[in-house]
């Protein structure tokens, strides 16, 4: 996945990807390596770019929330 623009460190605890296409990605405290695995395959199936996603929170590993412009 190249379309990271930004990772910002949130409360020394998690991280946000700011990606290009002005998408957030929310990552989780732990097991983040999961969510960017969603996050890839999400991308690979050409249904993360191309939609009108503004935010992807990935927080809770049993939901995850989509924010649409």
């Amino acid at each position: 996945m190249n379309k990271a623009l930004v990772a910002i460190r949130v409360g020394d605890r998690r991280w946000d990807l700011n990606l290009k296409g002005n998408i957030s990605i929310k990552l989780p405290e732990k097991e983040f390596e999961e969510a960017l695995k969603y996050v890839d395959a999400l991308n690979k199936a050409n249904k993360l770019f191309n939609q009108n996603y503004k935010a992807l929170d990935l927080r809770d590993k049993h939901k995850y929330y989509i924010e649409k412009y």
